[in-house]
């Protein structure tokens, strides 16, 4: 099941905290420098133009340094070529849930069996013999 909208962002931003940080920094000092520039304020325009350039800088260099730090801390992909991060991991937890549901079927099946074992043998002392008189 694919991932949409808000859930998406949520996921990413778990990731990358800082990144959606950054991107709001980015859209505080675009808004805020677009309505001095229509208020007339040049300076204070120009001052959030130039924070709004340093916001979508920093915003670029958490973005490429998580990635690079998450490639390393992986180590080899295993994930086939081609497939993003995000449809690769829930592939992985689907495998998983098959694999839990395998075992408790084996399990409870094993259970069953022993349990139906062990009520068809009696064991011969509490059985009374036909020999006592």
């Amino acid at each position: 099941m694919p991932i949409f909208g808000w859930n998406k962002f949520l996921d990413k931003a778990q990731r990358d905290p800082l990144v959606p940080v950054g991107c709001a920094a980015t859209v505080a000092c675009l808004v805020v420098g677009l309505y001095s520039f229509y208020k007339g304020h040049q300076k204070l325009s120009q001052k959030m133009m130039r924070a709004r350039i340093v916001a979508q800088g920093a915003t670029v260099c958490v973005l490429v340094t998580g990635t690079l730090l998450s490639k390393r801390d992986d180590g080899e992909d295993a994930r086939p070529r081609g497939m993003s991060p995000i449809e690769y991991e829930l592939l992985q937890k689907e495998k998983i849930q098959q694999e839990d549901a395998q075992t408790r079927a084996t399990t409870t099946t094993a259970a069953s069996a022993t349990t139906t074992a062990s009520a068809t043998t009696t064991p011969s002392a509490t059985t009374p013999s036909a020999t006592t008189p």
